[in-house]
Order: C-alpha cells, then structure tokens, then sequence
C-alpha cells in the first residue's frame, strides 16, 4: 500500500498562536494533507477566533475545543477527530519545511533501494516457492519454458544471496553494491523476455518451438518401460496450453508484469546516489 500526503492528518494544539496559527496551517496544506484538526482552548479567544478565520479558507480544516490548553489533551481530542490513519503533529508557533511529509516515503524508498538485493532475495525466493507449490499442490506441471523462467529467479537467489552476506559480512554502511542490482535488472530483465514471449505464445501471437513441451527426466529405461506398456504415460505439457489464469492473465502473464517491476527495480537501486563513506576511526 503506497501512502501519499493526503492520506496523513495533521494536528495542531494552538494557544497564544493568534499571530502564528495561520502561517502554520498554510505550511500543511501547502504539503496537500488529507486534514487539519486544530485544538483551541475556549478561552483563549484571540486564537479561537484565528481558528476560526482559518478554517473558513478550505473545508480540510476543522476546530476542535481544548478546555483547559493543556496540549497532550489537546493532542488526544484532534486525534479523535481525524479518520486518518496517519498523524503528524505541528505546533501552530512553527510552520512544516516543503517536502516534509514526503519525508518518510523518501525513507521508505532510501531503504528499499539500499537493501535491495535482500528484497530481491526473499522476492525470488517467495516466487520460486509459489511455482513448486502449484506443480506440487494444484498439480500444475511446468512446461519448458516455465522451467526457463524458474532459471531466472534460481540466477536472481544467487546474485542477491551473494551480494546481501558480502555486505552484511564486510558491514558495509552505504548499502549493499550497486553492481549486483544492475546484474539483477539484466537478469530479470531476461526473465520478463522470457516470460513475455511465452505469453504470446499462448495467445497465438507466434508460434513457439516445437520443441516446446514439459520437461520431464528421459533415459533408455523410461522409453524401453513405455514401448513395453509397463511404465507410466506421462502427459505431455505444451507451452501454448493455459492451465491458470487470475484477472485474464496466465500464470506467464503474472510473470512479465512481476519481472519487469523487479527490473526498474533493480535499476533505480543500481542508480542511487551515493552515499559518503563513513569515517574511519
């Protein structure tokens, strides 16, 4: 779930802010915040009149009552007042610097990119687990190019194991290295071509190679077992065929889109600015 300023509630507890409050709540709204709650004591009557002239410009801002002015109560009162599941809290003597409640989804991003090749690690992981366990529970048997694309997320665990305990062991301090998430955008990169010439091939877009079936073990034993009819006829999985679909996509379908999402990925942490090195001691 990806959050944005006007999912984040502001709330101000306001006393003797008559000449502030309004330069405060303009600071939050120029952030484009969902709400303003601002907390008066009652008797305070010049900056419960500047609420009030406050909340007249833009029906984002409401006055909530603060008997008393104590500010914690103030706090709890506005908090109630707001449906938000994000807060932030302003005082209304200050004003937010721009961008400030963009902050923690910079954060967010700053960690995603820094730690990617863990996060690229446990996507692998989860999405060759999610194969084996069609094939084994659904009975979904893989067809070859399904297996090509299992390569591609088995090549992924290893980049990304190896890049995450190089940077965990060698306790680097400005992220794990650059180049191992270009390799992991060149990798699944390859996994969305493949992915998406096996869509196409499904949706007669092409015509796949003939030699384009499941892949299952073949020795002399095996083939001497099926002429003599004493060994198990195995069916025979084609590319082309569809087996699964969720929202009209097959399961390569799903494929590409995760594949390329996981390459600009990739890319933007192979990208990130760099970070100064930290001081020897």
């Amino acid at each position: 779930m990806t959050l944005g300023p006007d999912d984040v509630g502001v709330v101000v507890p306001a006393r003797h802010a008559a000449g502030t409050l309004a330069r405060a709540v303009s600071s939050a709204l120029a952030e484009g915040v969902g709400a303003v709650v601002i907390a008066v004591d009652p008797t305070d009557q010049p900056t419960a009149s500047a609420a009030a002239r406050v909340a007249e410009r833009d029906t984002r801002i409401s006055v909530v009552d603060n008997p008393g002015g104590a500010t914690p109560t103030g706090l709890n009162i506005a908090i109630a007042a707001l449906p938000h599941q994000v807060v932030a809290r302003l005082d209304a003597h200050a004003a937010f610097r721009p961008g400030y409640e963009r902050r923690p989804m910079r954060g967010l991003y700053r960690l995603l990119t820094r730690w990617w090749t863990a996060f690229a690690l446990a996507a692998s992981l989860a999405l060759l687990g999610a194969a084996h366990a069609f094939e084994r529970f659904e009975g979904l048997a893989p067809c070859n190019l399904c297996l090509k694309q299992r390569e591609v997320y088995w090549g992924a665990v290893a980049i990304a194991l190896i890049a995450t305990l190089w940077h965990v062991i060698s306790r680097g301090s400005r992220g794990t290295p650059r180049i191992a998430a270009f390799l992991l955008a060149v990798v699944f990169f390859t996994g969305a071509v493949t992915a998406v010439f096996h869509m196409g091939g499904e949706l007669d877009w092409w015509l796949l190679p003939a030699t384009c079936a499941g892949g299952g073990d073949v020795s002399l034993e095996s083939l001497a077992a099926l002429a003599l009819g004493t060994g198990p006829v195995e069916t025979v999985v084609m590319c082309d065929a569809v087996t699964w679909r969720f929202l009209g996509l097959s399961m390569a379908g799903w494929n590409a889109l995760i594949s390329v999402a996981l390459a600009v990925f990739s890319l933007l942490a192979a990208k990130r600015p760099k970070e100064p090195r930290a001081p020897r001691p």
